[in-house]
């Protein structure tokens, strides 16, 4: 019997996977309707479920929907489109993830107010904050107690 000749083939994750920098793509604003709002993520609930703050000044509890599911991955911070239920006021699906390069763009185009970005946007500002200086004199007693 001869020896089967070894095929090819990718692997299932590989074909998932998207080669594209993200550069390209569209920039998605939301409908007129008020079915759609921008919010913040603020914490994981687990389950694909989180805690939102929509720009529109209500707390609601985001769902991540199908189509997003283990290809998009929603962080603490990250900025998102949601879909507002229409019979439930307190409870969205989120639809779109932005990226850091379209959160600036929204901003400019006064989509975003100013303070959205995020919490991976004010670590840098929080980082410089956290810095602690210590005088010459603290330096000396220091090196006495030593």
């Amino acid at each position: 019997m001869a020896p089967q000749k070894k095929t090819n083939k990718s692997t299932k994750n590989s074909s998932r996977r998207s080669h594209d920098s993200g550069a390209s793509r569209e920039l998605i604003l939301k409908d007129g309707t008020e079915e759609q709002e921008y919010a913040e993520i603020l914490r994981p609930f687990g389950c694909n479920r989180f805690a939102l703050r929509c720009f529109d000044g209500i707390d609601r509890q985001g769902m991540v929907r199908g189509r997003m599911n283990k290809k998009c991955f929603v962080r603490t911070g990250d900025i998102v489109l949601v879909s507002v239920r229409p019979f439930e006021d307190k409870t969205a699906d989120i639809i779109h993830k932005f990226t850091d390069d379209e959160v600036r763009r929204l901003r400019s185009l006064r989509e975003l107010p100013e303070s959205a970005g995020g919490a991976r946007a004010d670590d840098h500002e929080a980082a410089d904050e956290d810095v602690i200086l210590f005088g010459e004199e603290d330096e000396t007693s220091l090196e006495a107690n030593l």
